[in-house]
Formats: structure tokens, sequence, C-alpha cells
């Protein structure tokens, strides 16, 4: 690889892979290792900072992680905190709803010696027994199914590379597990009618149990309402995953860059529900599945009683996640990733004009906290 503008949004380029942990109590290094490496994300390619995936040729642990060869580095251009992908994936390990949540950890990194500045090392979400662990490779109409909604059209074809249920509710389901190239008709055909019928029922407000692992949809509201995450509410980045005769469940949580009161689509009050969509025109979170799951009294019982339940420990595991890597960071790597990435007094990205006018990282950690504070007090009084 000649540098990081040759690096391809597609197409894969061979690279060796080295980890330094020098001075990281608890992790360990990796000397060297071969791989390539290519572009990954959404609108996320279109910023200078870019993220990439790596895709190791032999499957290897990192920084503790159960070995994989797939692996992520988000950029985070848009959060001058730098942790919130880090902090929310901690926050939602303390959920044990949705099983698995991938790992994200701050690293400063470099191609060919040049310093790229601060990004998140993780685990990419996919099928396996260390990450989503169900059914995968069954040639059966019902087998593991691994879904991704949200997006837009582009160049895709409705109804091949993705479907919508029959009230629109659930838009842009893409099939990331099996894939597009391997899923079969009668899988296709399976899970578009096992959506629908979930969706029927939870418009009749009756037998979506049978349906919906509710314990699953309890925690991915909880943790979305929590850090105010607009960009995974159904619009784009927001996974549903169906194991081989089981119930559909949300998650693995995946994307909060622009959660936690920064995202430029938001209500700047956080006065209201944000997985509960709008209706009206141009709406970035229509009307979607929770809004009817909302207004269902049993399901908001169940609802409240989680959200009691488990708001403490999420709480604790946010401000001290918030406290440990703020100093981490505070270090030295914060201050090198802002002379690459000169973006205090901009809105950097998707960054709401609100978090924009924080332009110290000390400040911008203070929001993160309070941010998090305010949230909790509203669930409180409003669940």
């Amino acid at each position: 690889m000649k540098d990081k503008s040759s690096i391809d949004r597609y197409a894969y380029s061979d690279m060796t892979f080295s980890v330094d942990c020098t001075g990281a109590q608890g992790f360990e290094s990796i000397p060297s290792v071969s791989g390539r490496i290519r572009g990954r994300g959404h609108s996320t390619w279109g910023w200078e900072k870019k993220p990439y995936k790596i895709k190791l040729d032999e499957a290897a642990s990192v920084l503790g992680l159960d070995k994989d060869k797939d692996w992520v580095l988000l950029a985070n251009y848009s959060d001058k905190s730098l942790m919130r992908n880090t902090v929310a994936c901690q926050m939602v390990c303390t959920l044990d709803g949705m099983a698995w949540s991938p790992a994200q950890y701050p690293v400063d990194l470099f191609i060919n010696g040049v310093y790229c500045g601060v990004y998140s090392f993780g685990q990419q979400i996919e099928i396996s027994k260390e990450r989503v662990n169900i059914q995968k490779d069954s040639p059966d109409a019902d087998t593991g199914f691994l879904l991704e909604v949200g997006g837009s059209e582009d160049d895709s074809v409705p109804g091949v590379d993705f479907f919508h249920t029959d009230n629109n509710l659930v838009n842009f389901i893409t099939f990331k597990e099996p894939s597009p190239e391997e899923i079969t008709e009668e899988q296709k055909d399976f899970i578009k009618d096992y959506m629908n019928k979930a969706e029927q029922a939870i418009l009749k407000g009756e037998g979506y149990e049978e349906y919906i692992d509710v314990k699953s949809f309890c925690d991915w509201i909880i943790i979305h309402e929590l850090t105010y995450n607009t960009d995974s509410c159904f619009r784009r980045s927001c996974y549903i995953n169906k194991d081989k005769g089981g119930k559909l469940k949300m998650g693995p949580a995946w994307d909060f860059d622009l959660a936690f009161g920064n995202c430029n689509v938001d209500d700047q009050d956080y006065n209201d529900w944000v997985t509960v969509g709008e209706t009206y025109e141009d709406a970035y979170v229509t009307v979607n599945w929770c809004n009817y799951l909302m207004e269902n009294e049993a399901f908001r019982a169940q609802l409240k009683e989680r959200w009691f339940e488990v708001r403490d420990n999420l709480i604790s595991e946010a401000l001290n996640c918030i406290d440990h890597y703020s100093e981490m960071l505070n270090a030295g790597s914060q201050q090198q990733n802002f002379k690459v990435w000169q973006i205090w007094g901009i809105k950097a990205g998707y960054q709401s004009w609100r978090n924009a006018n924080y332009e110290t990282f000390e400040e911008q950690v203070q929001y993160l906290k309070d941010f998090v504070n305010m949230r909790v007090k509203w669930i409180d009084e409003n669940i």
C-alpha cells in the first residue's frame, strides 16, 4: 500500500498490520501480521477522515478480543469527544437482552508511519460463535438472519437488494447474512413473511410476543433513548437478527458517533422519544414499530420495569467510561488528533450546531457527562 489516499472504498489493498500496546496496561502488542484494508461506512466515507475495514489473513486476537479476521477502524470525525462509540458499546455490555455488543477502543492510527488521528478500533458485526451467535450457512428457509435496516435506494433494486415491510414501518431492509449473493428465494420469502407477520401483530397490539424478543426490544430502545441515537433509529445502521427457529431480536447496537446530543437533525431540546418516528414530510426518523410498541400498555410496562432495573448500571458505566477514556486521551492523543484534524470552531460533518459551540476537549467531555445525566432525568420523568 502506497499511502492512505490509495485505499479504495470497495477494493482491498494488501497491508501489514501491527499493534503497539507499550504503556497500555492489560493489552498485548502484535508485532506484524499480514492482511488487507479497504474503506467502509456510508456517508462517513465522504469525509476527509475516513473509516476502514481490515481483513487479516489469519484470525488473531487484537486488544484481548476473541480471534477473528475482520475488524473495523471508525474515524469518528464528527465526534470531538473521540469516545462516543466506545462509551456506548461498553454501556450495551451491561445489558443482556441483545446478547452481544461489539467492543470499540480508541487507538492512535498510523498508516505507513504517518499519524492519522484517534480512531475506534473494534469488532465488525457478523455471524460467528464469538459475535452474533446464530445459525449460519443453513440451506433451510428458516435459517439465521442478520438484517440491516435503513438507507436509500441509490443504485439498488427494490425487492432484490432490499425490501420494505407491507406498511412501510421498516424500510430498506438489506441482507447481511445470508449475503445477497448466497441467500435463496425461499429464505427471502420466509423472512419477508415473518417480518410482516411481526408487523401486523405490533400494529394489532397483541400476539407480537410470538414474533419478537421483547427483552431485546426493550434494551435496544433503552440504549437508543439514553444516548438519543437519532441516526440508528430505523434510519440507518440499525440491525435486527433472527436465529433459526427463533424470534426477531434487535441488535447488535451500532454507530453512536452522532449520539449523545451530537447530530444536526436532533430535537435540540432533547425532550422527546427519539425512537418514536415523526409523521411530517421529510422527517428523519419516520413512523416505525416503536411508535406502536411505545403506545402499547403491556409493552410500555415491561419497558418501564426494565429501565429501572438497568438504569443505575448504565449511568455508572457511562460516567466511569467517560472519566477513564478522557484521562487516557488527554495524555496526548486528543491533542495530536486535533493538530491533524483542525475542526475546533467548525461543525464537523453531521455534528450538531449546539455541540460545535464547545471548542475544547474538556468542554466536549463535560457536555457528554451532562447529556447522560439530563437524559436519565427526562426518561425517569416520562417513562
